[in-house]
């Protein structure tokens, strides 16, 4: 069995070959929140504090509050991801997705599931309908049946 991961930043759709042409969608995952820009997720201006000294000092956010939400929304598809290469869900495994989502995809996966990975389709195909996506499919994997 075979799967297909198409994901981008707030968006994840997970998709199951069983047989020749013959897929099903088994996930779909939106994150509202990576859709939203960086000023809407974060406070206008870093928040202040008093010290016990007279000067009061900003509190700036770690990093971008964006990024977070990207980066947790990418650690979710992979634990779902690896838990469901550890109860066999699936063989191979199929990543579509743009270069940077990519790789922070798959340095969160675990060995075991990193090892499943035959094709890393580096392009943002989440805005092609179902049957274009896996046109494009068919012509990076060369599976057969495809």
């Amino acid at each position: 069995m075979i799967w297909v991961v198409c994901c981008d930043s707030a968006s994840c759709k997970i998709y199951e070959y069983k047989k020749q042409d013959h897929f099903d969608m088994i996930h779909s995952i939106d994150q509202a929140e990576g859709k939203l820009r960086t000023s809407d997720l974060a406070s206008d201006r870093p928040g202040k504090f008093k010290k016990k000294s007279t000067k009061v000092s900003m509190l700036a956010q770690p990093s971008d509050p964006k990024e977070i939400i990207i980066m947790e929304h990418l650690k979710d598809i992979a634990s779902l991801i690896n838990n469901s290469r550890t109860n066999n869900k699936f063989e191979n495994l199929v990543i579509v997705a743009s270069p940077k989502t990519s790789g922070h995809l798959i340095q969160e996966l675990d060995k075991n599931t990193s090892d499943k990975i035959t094709h890393n389709i580096q392009k943002d195909l989440m805005h092609l309908s179902e049957k274009e996506l896996f046109e494009v499919i068919k012509k990076e994997t060369k599976y057969p049946g495809l």
